[in-house]
Order: C-alpha cells, then sequence, then structure tokens
C-alpha cells in the first residue's frame, strides 16, 4: 500500500471514529430527558463508552452514601461481579481521590493497581483510563473505568477527551435521573399517604357514624343492623350478618342480616356448630377463605362465597361476644385494607353492645324505681277508698232504711271501682302503658258525692267540708284520677288543720274561666312549711306527719300533667290555696288519652 493509501486509509479511520465518538456523545446526552431507571441507564451508558473507547471491558463505579467506598453498579465485557474499593486503593480509587483522570499505558508499571484481580479472573490488564464523575456542584459521584485498548494500544489523548466528555454527561443524565427516581418515589409515597387518609377519613366517617346511629336507634338489634348495612357499603360485599353469643351457653344467634332472601326469617335463627362464625368465636381470630375446592361453611344461605371475612367482636377476658361476617361472591375479594376496617369496627361495635346493654340496665333499673313509685302512690290513695268502704259498711247494720243501705251499698260499690282502677293503672304501667279515661262527667253529682264523702271521712279530725259550685255543667275528665286527686289535697288539709286545737274549714271551688275548668281547693290551716315549698310536688317530700308518704301532692302533679292542665299554690300562716286548672278543649289535642267513649 502506497504512503497516500495509508493516508487517505487513516483519515477515513478517524473520521470514523469522530463520527462514533460523536453518535455515542449524541446517545447519552438523550439520556438526560429519558425516564430510564437508573441502572438501566448506568448500562446504556457504560456499553457506549466502551464502544466508543474501543475498550475490552468497561466499569463505572459510584461513590456510596459513606463517602469511603466505590462500588460497581454497572460492568461491560467480562462476568459482572460486583466490586467494592476503598476510596484509597487502587487506580479507580485514586481517580475518585484526585479528582483527576488517570491514563496508564501498563498497569502493571503502576504500583496503585492490585494484580490480585487479575490472579483471580484470568485477564490480563493493560492500559487503564479512569475518569472522574463530578457534579455541577462539585460533589464525586463516582467513577468511569476502561481496560485495555482492542488495537492493544494505550488510550490516546481523543479517547482521553472523549471519556471525559461523556463522563459529564453521564453525571447529569444519571443526577437527573436520581432526582426523577426520588420525585417518583416522593410522588408514590405521597399517592400512598393520601389513600391511607382518605382511608383514615372513612374510617373516622364510619366510626362517626355508628356512634351517632347507636344513639339515635331504640334497640340492640337496630343498631347491629345498620353498623352491618354500613360495613357492606364501605367493604363492597353483597352479604353479611352479626351474630352474639351467649357467655353461658355458647350458642350463637343470628342477630341481624343483610343481603340474602327472606333476612328477616333469619333473625334469632341459631348459628350451625360448622360455621364460620362459631369458628371464628372459638378461635377468637379472623377467618379469611377464599376460592378453594373445599366448601366455605357460613351461617348464610345462598350462592357459595368466593371470598369470606368473619371477625370476632372483643368481649371480656379474651372470649368474643360475637362476630361479623361478610361474604363476597365477585372476583374483588376482600383486602387487608378490608380486614383491618372491620376488625377496628368489631371493636366499635363491641363498645356499643356493652353500651347498649348498660343503658337497657338502666332503664330496667329506671322501670323498676318508677314501678316502686306508681306502686307507693296505689297503695298511699287506696287508703281512702277502703276507709270509705270501711265506714259504711259499719253503719250499715244501724241502718233500718232499706233505701238508705241500698245508698251506701252504691257508695261502697263506687269506692271499689276506685279501687279497681288504680289496680287497673297499676298494671297498665307495668305493661309500658300510660292511658287517661276521659269521661263526659257531671260537675255538679260528681263533687257533690266527693264532698259527701269527705265529709264523713273528716269530720271525726273537726275539718268542716265547703262545696262552691260556680259551674254546674259537665266536662270531659277522667273521674277516678281527679277523685285520687281532691282526696289527697283534703288529706292534707286536715293534716294541717289537726295542728289548730277547733280543726278549720276545707272549701272545694269549682268554676270556669274561658276555655279552663278551674278547681280551687283551700284551707285555713297555717300554711306550708318553708322548708318543704321549694320541693312541694317532689315524691317522697313530706314534713311533720307521723305516717306521711310524702307522695300525695306528687300524685297531684301526675293527675294534672295527665290532664294537660296546671297547678299552683300560695300560702301563708292563714291557710293555703291549690289552684287546678284543667283544659276543656277536645280531648284528641291530649296526650297518653286512650279508651275515650
Amino acid at each position: 500500500m502506497s504512503t497516500s493509501e495509508r493516508d487517505a486509509s487513516d483519515v477515513l479511520l478517524s473520521l470514523s471514529r469522530e463520527r462514533e465518538r460523536t453518535r455515542a456523545l449524541r446517545e447519552v446526552g438523550l439520556l438526560i430527558d429519558s425516564s430510564l431507571p437508573p441502572d438501566e441507564l448506568l448500562e446504556r451508558i457504560l456499553a457506549a463508552t466502551k464502544r466508543v473507547a474501543e475498550a475490552e471491558r468497561a466499569t463505572l463505579y459510584l461513590l456510596q452514601p459513606d463517602g469511603r467506598t466505590l462500588q460497581s453498579h454497572a460492568t461491560q465485557g467480562g462476568t459482572p461481579t460486583i466490586i467494592v474499593l476503598p476510596v484509597d486503593k487502587g487506580i479507580a480509587g485514586a481517580c475518585a481521590t484526585e479528582r483527576a483522570t488517570i491514563n496508564i499505558p501498563d498497569a502493571y508499571d503502576d504500583p496503585r493497581f492490585d494484580r490480585g484481580w487479575d490472579t483471580r479472573t484470568g485477564f490480563r490488564t493493560r492500559a487503564v483510563l479512569a475518569v472522574p464523575m463530578v457534579a455541577p456542584d462539585g460533589r464525586l459521584v463516582g467513577v468511569i473505568q476502561v481496560l485495555n485498548r482492542a488495537d492493544n494500544g494505550a488510550f490516546d489523548g481523543d479517547d482521553v477527551a472523549t471519556l471525559e466528555a461523556l463522563a459529564a454527561q453521564a453525571t447529569v443524565a444519571l443526577e437527573a435521573a436520581r432526582t426523577m427516581a426520588t420525585l417518583v418515589e416522593r410522588n408514590r409515597s405521597l399517592e400512598d399517604l393520601k389513600a391511607r387518609l382518605e382511608r383514615s377519613l372513612r374510617e373516622r366517617e364510619l366510626l362517626l357514624e355508628i356512634e351517632q346511629l347507636l344513639s339515635r336507634v331504640d334497640t340492640l338489634d337496630e343498631f347491629l343492623d345498620g353498623t352491618l348495612s354500613e360495613l357492606l357499603r364501605e367493604c363492597g360485599a353483597n352479604a353479611g350478618c352479626v351474630a352474639l353469643t351467649d357467655p353461658v351457653t355458647g350458642l350463637s344467634t343470628i342477630r341481624a342480616v343483610r343481603g340474602v332472601p327472606d333476612a328477616s326469617s333469619l333473625i334469632g335463627r341459631a348459628v350451625p356448630e360448622s360455621s364460620a362464625v362459631v369458628a371464628a368465636v372459638t378461635r377468637g381470630g379472623v377467618v379469611l377463605r377464599g376460592d378453594d375446592s373445599s366448601p366455605v361453611l357460613s351461617a348464610l344461605p345462598g350462592a357459595e362465597p368466593r371470598t369470606l371475612l368473619v371477625v370476632p367482636l372483643p368481649g371480656e377476658g379474651g372470649m368474643p361476644r360475637g362476630a361479623i361476617e361478610l361474604r363476597d361472591s365477585n372476583e374483588r375479594g376482600f383486602s387487608a385494607a378490608d380486614r383491618s376496617l372491620v376488625e377496628l369496627v368489631a371493636a366499635n361495635v363491641s363498645t356499643g353492645i356493652e353500651l347498649a346493654q348498660a343503658r337497657l340496665e338502666r332503664e330496667r333499673a329506671t322501670r323498676l324505681a318508677a314501678l316502686g313509685k306508681t306502686l307507693g302512690n296505689v297503695v298511699h290513695d287506696i287508703r281512702t277508698p277502703m276507709s270509705v268502704i270501711s265506714g259504711y259498711a259499719q253503719l250499715m247494720p244501724d241502718v233500718e232504711s232499706k233505701d238508705e243501705r241500698r245508698k251506701y251499698a252504691q257508695s261502697i260499690v263506687r269506692q271499689f271501682g276506685l279501687v279497681q282502677a288504680m289496680i287497673a293503672e297499676l298494671l297498665a304501667f307495668v305493661r309500658g302503658e300510660s292511658s287517661v279515661l276521659f269521661q263526659r262527667v257531671p260537675l255538679e253529682s260528681f263533687f257533690t258525692e266527693i264532698a259527701d264523702v269527705l265529709r264523713r271521712d273528716l269530720a271525726a279530725r273537726n275539718v268542716r267540708v265547703e262545696l262552691e259550685l260556680r259551674e254546674r255543667g259537665a266536662a270531659r275528665i277522667d273521674p277516678a284520677k281527679i277523685t285520687r286527686l281532691v282526696h289527697n289535697l283534703a288529706r292534707n288539709a286536715a293534716d294541717a288543720l289537726a295542728q289548730r286545737p277547733n280543726g278549720g274549714t276545707f272549701t272545694i271551688r269549682v268554676s270556669r274561666a274561658g276555655e279552663q275548668l278551674v278547681l280551687e281547693f283551700e284551707d285555713d290551716g297555717p300554711g306550708i312549711p318553708e322548708s318543704v315549698r321549694q320541693r312541694l310536688f317532689e315524691s317522697f317530700v313530706t314534713e311533720g306527719k307521723r305516717d306521711g308518704t310524702g307522695l300525695g301532692l306528687a300524685i297531684v302533679k301526675k293527675v294534672v300533667d295527665d290532664h294537660n292542665g296546671t297547678v299552683d299554690v300560695t300560702t301563708s300562716p292563714e291557710g293555703t290555696r291549690f289552684i287546678v286548672k284543667l283544659p276543656l278543649t277536645s280531648t284528641a289535642t291530649l296526650p297518653r288519652s286512650a279508651n275515650q267513649p
């Protein structure tokens, strides 16, 4: 080959190498704006580096977070091996420490080279070119190192310039990729945080709804049914039930059902011993079954569920008080978040059950206390008709007139009617009923008879009874209750007048004021003691009565309230007056009015 031919060949080779260098730089430059993950980005950078440097091997070392070691993250040529170097060892370490390019024609002539690598790998290292990767802010990022040119020569100045340019672009690309990866991870973390916050918010809203539900409903079963409905909606389940376990017998019964045909017919049904509900209760843990070959035993009828989630209701001493069962017949199944939510709700349901049971116990205690109070009222008031019956019965043997005996007998029968009405009122209360038996009552005959009975009853106590009828028409009242009211006020007046040596007078006035019936009861006794005036109509409030129960005026107030009326009292050392006002409008406006004629 002539000199001119050799020169032309060298020029063509130089042009080819220059084009390859330009192409490699362009490839690495394009990687700066790519969305490749860092590891793949490093592999592409190193492949371009090995190709443009025409090297046998190429390795990219990255400085580790500790700042004291270099670790290979990409290798081109040979068997990929992770290499970890101290920054003060080897040629790559020297390049990192000095932050300067190192170009060695023969590595064996450089004391920094560790020949042990060649011994262990069987590779013969000759030329070495190491270039530092330094970020624009001066931070060391790593080192790019190439070994042995393909033509067995040393790396020349063009190789150094090209590798330094590639290292600079590779550093920028790597930093951009790291930044992008950080942003992606941060966005992922933010998305996860957002999802957790949204889930937490939904959980809080669900728990708040369950808490409000407990305050709105009247029964425990309504609370369980409402809670189950919310869980089905939140978890996307298509059916479910709540079962409670009797702590004594250990038997579980269904208390709420949703999403199955004839759900109401299942309420109260015993849960099969082989069901997942019983398994959850006895094991005290979650039962989560997927679609498998063995049948999933459920307390609910219907299609076989793909996924069954059963969570026990925590109870005292580690023994569950029941379980919540959800089933899903579609492919979605239940997630870990669903399980966590149901467990959280189960804990709150257990608390709700305890509160509901405590409320029921309080209601029972209140009912018993009220029953005792009502019984006391009846016992208190029954003394009046019984004393009247006793008085008439004692008079009848000495009365010769048949008509007079018939009159006494009729009075006794009426008093027995009052006793029966009191007993009926007590039984109605026990059954949870409260009624007022309104009747059209002629006021003149009604109050005349009451006054006659009182005159006979109170004469022995030196109490005169006067009746002033300013209204003689008729009114719709409960005669038994009004009779009790008058007798209680008369007895209180007699007790007060007994403190005076000459007794006194008890006056009954009946009048009308517009659409109100006005009943006034007045005595000329010493007045009501100051110590009880503020608590006059409370139960068991009494003063200076040996046999007093403190129920008389409480009964008066109850009778007035039952008639939607009002009662006022004025008292002084010259006497006491009670003024009762009852509406004369239609009884349809009165509450608790039952059995009206």
